[in-house]
């Protein structure tokens, strides 16, 4: 899943993916970065309602990662 992830960064589903089993594994640093970098990489691209749904999706899971284990520069 990783190097699908990261053979293109325009891959947000896989990304998504990528980081929902790094969560589910316990690994919640490494799903919190990988959101983290969705987040940022969302706000560049083009207006759309795509984009509108990944920086909310992305910041949604931010979110409940930090309340659960710390805080995130987001």
């Amino acid at each position: 899943m990783k190097v699908v992830a990261d053979s293109d960064e325009r891959n947000i589903n896989a990304r998504f993916a990528l980081g929902r089993m790094y969560y589910e594994s316990g690994n919640a640093a490494s799903a919190l970065s990988v959101y983290e970098d969705i987040y940022s990489y969302a706000q560049s691209m083009p207006s759309s309602s795509r984009k509108d749904d990944y920086i909310k999706n992305a910041k949604a899971n931010i979110d409940q990662i930090t309340a659960s284990y710390g805080n995130s520069s987001k």
